[in-house]
């Protein structure tokens, strides 16, 4: 859960809409 955590902090300090897009690719990909 710590990576989660860290990947949802990777993106509020990025700022960006691609940044969340990528994050929900990786997550729907992990699954």
């Amino acid at each position: 859960m710590i990576s989660f955590n860290a990947s949802v902090w990777y993106v509020l300090t990025l700022g960006g809409h691609i940044s969340i897009y990528h994050l929900l690719s990786e997550i729907v990909g992990y699954f």
